[in-house]
C-alpha cells in the first residue's frame, strides 16, 4: 500500500553526472526534484544507460500529468546511483534475491532504524541526501520496502514519503507485475506502476491526502490516492479525481523553486 511517514533523518552520497528536465510551463511555480537511485536497478533493468532511457519516459509522464491538472512545473534531476545495502544482509545481486524480503525483515525482527536490514524505509531514508531550500529529494529502489506501523505490525510499501523533510522513497516494481507490460528480456517497461507511485507521493507534499480506505462508489475511488489506486487502468492512466485536482490547484505554488 502506499503510506507516507514524517521522520527526521540524514544522509550522504556519492554524486555522478546528472540528467535533467527543464520545466517548459513558464508562469507554472517549479519544484526542483533531485532523483537517486539504488546501484541493484541495474538487475532488473539491465545497465546504467537504459535505466537512464527508462527513467526518461517516467520522468516525461509524471511531468505533463501535474502540468496539464495543476500548472506545476516539475523538474527532475538524476543525480547519482548508489547503494542503500546499509548492513550485512545477503547482496541482491539477482533478481530472485531482489524480490525476496531482506533475512532480517521478519514481523519479529523488524524494527525501524535498526541496522540490521536495508530494505528498511526509515532505513533508506537516511541513505540519500536530504532536500534544500530549492530542492526536493526522490529515491527509487527495487527492493521490497518495509516498517512497523504505529501498532506494532511489519508491513510492505510501494513508497513512502516524508513530509516534514520533503523526502521521498519509492519502490520501483514495474519488473515484479505482469500489468506493467515488463519484458525480462529486453529491460523494456511501460513504467505504469512507478510512474503512479511517483506522482501519488509527490502529491503529498502538495498536500493531497490517501483515501483509499475509503469506498464512495463513484468516480472519486478511481484515483491514484482513491479506493481503486492499485488498479491498472488507474495507475496507466495516473488518474485523479476532482477533489485531488483540487487540492493540487490550491497547494500549486507551495513550492517555487528556481
Amino acid at each position: 500500500m502506499l503510506k507516507k511517514i514524517m521522520a527526521a533523518l540524514t544522509s550522504s552520497i556519492l554524486l555522478i553526472s546528472s540528467v535533467s528536465f527543464t520545466p517548459v510551463h513558464a508562469t507554472a511555480k517549479t519544484m526542483n526534484i533531485n532523483v537517486y537511485m539504488a546501484t541493484n536497478q541495474t538487475v532488473p533493468y539491465g545497465s546504467t544507460a537504459q535505466i537512464i532511457q527508462r527513467w526518461r519516459l517516467c520522468a516525461s509522464r509524471v511531468m505533463v500529468k501535474y502540468r496539464g491538472v495543476a500548472s506545476i512545473n516539475l523538474n527532475f534531476n538524476l543525480k547519482s546511483f548508489q547503494t542503500n545495502a546499509l548492513t550485512t544482509c545477503p547482496s541482491s545481486d539477482n533478481l530472485i534475491l531482489l524480490k525476496a524480503l531482506c533475512l532480517h525483515c521478519g514481523a519479529s525482527e523488524c524494527k525501524n532504524y535498526s541496522t540490521l536490514h536495508h530494505s528498511n524505509i526509515c532505513n533508506i531514508f537516511s541513505s540519500f541526501p536530504d532536500a534544500t531550500s530549492n530542492s526536493t529529494s526522490l529515491f527509487l529502489t527495487p527492493a521490497n520496502l518495509c516498517m512497523v506501523n504505529s501498532n506494532g505490525q511489519h508491513g510492505i510499501y510501494y513508497g513512502a514519503t516524508n513530509v516534514t523533510n520533503n523526502k521521498i522513497v519509492v519502490r520501483d516494481y514495474d519488473y515484479d507485475t505482469s500489468e506493467s507490460s515488463y519484458n525480462p528480456d529486453t529491460h523494456n517497461a511501460l513504467t505504469y506502476m512507478v510512474c503512479s507511485t511517483i506522482a501519488h507521493e509527490i502529491g503529498h507534499l502538495y498536500n493531497v491526502a490517501d483515501h483509499y480506505n475509503i469506498h464512495y462508489g463513484n468516480d472519486r475511488d478511481n484515483c491514484i490516492w482513491g479506493y481503486n489506486y492499485d488498479n491498472i487502468d488507474v495507475s496507466r492512466q495516473m488518474k485523479i479525481c476532482d477533489n485531488c485536482k483540487n487540492t493540487l490547484k490550491s497547494n500549486s505554488s507551495k513550492y517555487n523553486h528556481t
